[in-house]
C-alpha cells in the first residue's frame, strides 16, 4: 500500500468515526428544540402536534398494534406476539427507509421534541419509558447514515470503504432492529398497563 492509498484510508477511517457524533449531536439538538419550543409555546406545539396525532391515531401500524394488544390481554399469547413480529418488521422498514432522508430524520426528532414537551402526568411516564428506546434510534439511524454516507464516498471516489464503516452500517441495523421490536412489545402491551391506571381508561 502506497503512503497516499493508506493517507486516504486515515481518512476515510477518520471521517466515519467523526460522522456519527456530528449525526448524533445534530439529531439530538433538534429533539431538545422540539422540546424547547413545546415548552415556551405549548399553543403553537398542540397546532403542530395535532394533524400528526390524528395520523398516527389512523395509521395502520396503531390499528394492528391495537389488535395485538387485544390478543395479548385476552391471553392469546401467541397470535399476539405473531402479529408484533410483523408489526415490528413494519416499523423496521419505515425506520430505515427514513435513514435515507436526513432532513426528515431531523424533522421526526424535532416533532418528539414536541410530544416530550406537551406531555401530561401519566404520559411522561411513558416518554421515560421511550427514552431507551428513542436514543436507541437516534443513535442507529446516525451509524447507519454515517456508514452509508461514506459508502456512497467511497463509490464517488472509487477507493475502497473501510471495515469501519461496514461496522457502523451493521450495528446500526441490529440496534436499528432491537429498538423496533422493543418499541412494538412497549407501545402494544407495556403502554395499556400504564394507561389503566389513568383514570378514565
Amino acid at each position: 500500500m502506497s503512503v497516499i492509498e493508506h493517507s486516504v484510508n486515515i481518512e476515510h477511517e477518520r471521517l466515519a468515526k467523526v460522522l456519527p457524533v456530528i449525526l448524533i449531536v445534530i439529531y439530538s439538538s433538534t429533539l431538545l428544540f422540539g422540546i424547547s419550543v413545546a415548552s415556551t409555546n405549548p399553543t403553537y406545539a398542540h397546532e403542530i402536534l395535532s394533524p400528526i396525532v390524528q395520523d398516527i391515531e389512523e395509521s395502520l401500524l396503531t390499528k394492528l398494534c391495537h389488535e395485538a394488544s387485544s390478543l395479548w390481554f385476552n391471553e392469546k399469547i401467541l397470535e399476539a406476539l405473531l402479529l408484533m413480529v410483523i408489526i415490528g418488521f413494519l416499523r423496521l422498514t419505515s425506520e430505515a427507509i427514513t435513514a435515507l432522508i436526513p432532513p426528515y430524520v431531523a424533522f421526526t426528532y424535532f416533532i418528539e421534541g414536541l410530544f416530550i414537551g406537551t406531555s401530561e402526568y401519566v404520559e411522561r411516564i411513558l416518554v421515560t419509558m421511550y427514552i431507551p428506546i428513542t436514543v436507541g434510534d437516534l443513535l442507529s439511524i446516525s451509524l447507519i447514515e454515517g456508514g452509508l454516507f461514506q459508502l456512497v464516498l467511497s463509490k464517488i471516489k472509487n477507493k475502497p470503504l473501510g471495515n469501519f464503516s461496514i461496522m457502523l452500517i451493521i450495528t446500526g441495523f441490529i440496534g436499528l432492529i432491537v429498538t423496533s421490536y422493543l418499541a412494538t412489545f412497549s407501545s402494544c402491551v407495556i403502554e395499556r398497563i400504564v394507561l389503566s391506571y389513568k383514570p378514565g381508561f
